[in-house]
């Protein structure tokens, strides 16, 4: 939780939000990949990839956009 909510005033602080959640969206495929060609077991990815959910979940209470609009 905390990470969450690190990440998420970082990229609401940010001059450019957007731009900073792309890299962030993008940091996060290039791990995952990674994670899935090494040998971690699956304990470790299905965390890993709940955490980027948590981190990514768009709640419209807030004025952050942490998915780029495509």
């Amino acid at each position: 939780m905390a990470l969450t909510a690190a990440l998420r005033a970082l990229i609401k602080t940010h001059p450019q939000p957007s731009l900073l959640a792309q890299e962030l969206v993008q940091q996060r495929q290039f791990s995952q990949a990674h994670l899935e060609a090494s040998p971690v077991s699956d304990k470790a990815l299905m965390g890993f990839e709940l955490t980027w959910a948590m981190i990514l979940h768009q709640d419209p209470a807030q004025d952050v956009q942490l998915v780029p609009a495509s």
